[in-house]
């Protein structure tokens, strides 16, 4: 059996009728899977897909003969940054129990890694918009999506957001309510 950890980006992608969801998950290093599974996750949870010889990738369900479990590896010092971040919320009125927009900011010193950056984050589910910043001549990312804000979905989207904007040579700067919710 092997395993790759990886942070679920979006759950229920398809559905056979009376079947199990389909979540895409982006492992830490390598390309995403689609992963049919039993069990509920959520989305920006750390996750291990599990696989062995025998998995096969399939169209409709995506990995065959594979399975998905809860994991804490994606979990490192940011996780207490976030906390603080919810207590935040919570001291302002939030009610974290339910969905919130949140914003997550990057910078990029192009716009092409503003652009490739944006795509990715809209393929999964999050509406994104690209702007110049104020001071110099960098881009900046805004992304935005709805989801029940937890310490460890914060934390797995940290960790793989700074990933890919350490890619592209950018910068994920930090994760705040929407100005409209």
């Amino acid at each position: 059996m092997y395993g790759a950890v990886g942070i679920l980006m979006n759950d229920l992608l398809s559905t056979k009728k009376g079947g199990n969801p389909i979540y895409v998950i982006t492992p830490l290093k390598g390309p995403e899977v689609k992963v049919e599974s039993p069990e509920t996750f959520a989305i920006g949870e750390c996750v291990v897909v599990h696989f062995s010889k025998n998995s096969v990738e399939r169209p409709d369900v995506g990995l065959h003969n594979a399975s998905i479990s809860k994991s804490t590896d994606c979990v490192p010092i940011a996780k207490t940054l976030d906390g603080q971040g919810i207590q935040q919320l919570q001291k302002s009125g939030a009610n974290i129990t339910q969905s919130q927009n949140i914003e997550f900011l990057f910078y990029f010193p192009t716009i092409e890694a503003a652009n490739r950056v944006a795509n990715a984050l809209s393929l999964h589910g999050f509406v994104t918009k690209v702007q110049p910043t104020e001071k110099d001549n960098h881009f900046s990312v805004i992304a935005q999506k709805s989801f029940i804000p937890t310490e460890s979905t914060l934390a797995g989207f940290r960790l793989l957001f700074n990933d890919m904007a350490m890619t592209e040579h950018g910068q994920f700067d930090r994760w705040q309510l929407a100005e409209t919710q």
